[in-house]
């Protein structure tokens, strides 16, 4: 695909719950189709969807139980499954208060022809994140003219991310076989610290999450800061989060 406003990926997911999130469906709703992104709600995994069975597959410890953190896991997971059922090559997977940049697919679809023809990247051990959510980028030392992938040893959250099949893979696999008690940003740290997956930073970042800037309400958090004092404190860390050596 040579069309910069066609993007470049398999399939988009973005993880989203049935009842209860009006306004994060309305706003994916609206991004994608400004921004003519085809996509897929990942709608299991709810917590009523959870069973024993379920939870006795992937989880142990405080994730081994019926709470939101563990259907977000569980979704995560389940896209994963998806993509091996149904051999995608790779995916683009959103969480579903991701607020996406006006040039996403421009910046994507280079991320993503950088991604294929650098021979310093493994394509099979790949995941990019897309999203400022913790306020990292990449040091202004380190920028580079028309170079977008940065390696870096941790993600940055899970709210948008690509992944290859092969990682899925590997995630699926690995997570059956140890169980885990981790949400998936911290999963697929611990893949890199075992040397399954190498994590790249896009730069410029194109993605945030409202629930991070005080858009939405988080749905994990249990502290209630208040969406206005959440977004004047965003705002104000994110004004100085640039000044990086």
């Amino acid at each position: 695909m040579n069309n910069e406003s066609v993007i470049n990926i398999s399939k988009v997911y973005v993880a989203h719950v049935k009842k209860g999130y009006d306004n994060r469906r309305v706003s994916i709703e609206s991004q994608m189709n400004k921004l003519n992104i085809p996509f897929e709600f990942m709608l299991d995994g709810d917590i009523e969807d959870l069973n024993q069975d379920r939870l006795e597959k992937y989880f142990k410890g405080h994730l081994k139980a019926l709470t939101p953190q563990t259907s977000c896991m569980m979704k995560h997971l389940l896209i994963y499954e998806d993509m091996i059922k149904n051999n995608v090559s790779a995916a683009l997977v959103f969480e579903d208060d991701i607020l996406l940049a006006d040039n996403f697919v421009e910046i994507f679809n280079k991320s993503i022809s950088e991604l294929h023809s650098r021979a310093d990247i493994d394509f099979n051990k790949s995941l990019i994140s897309y999203e400022n959510s913790t306020l990292k980028d990449v040091s202004i030392l380190e920028i580079k003219s028309n170079q977008y992938l940065y390696l870096r040893s941790s993600g940055r959250c899970a709210g948008a991310y690509y992944i290859s099949l092969n990682s899925a893979k590997l995630i699926i696999n690995k997570c059956e076989e140890e169980k885990t008690d981790e949400m998936m940003d911290w999963y697929h740290n611990q893949m890199v610290e075992a040397g399954l997956l190498n994590i790249y930073w896009c730069h410029p970042t194109i993605a945030e999450q409202g629930s991070q800037n005080g858009v939405f309400d988080s749905s994990l958090d249990i502290r209630k800061k208040g969406n206005f004092k959440r977004r004047v404190s965003w705002l104000f860390k994110k004004m100085f989060s640039f000044i990086r050596f």
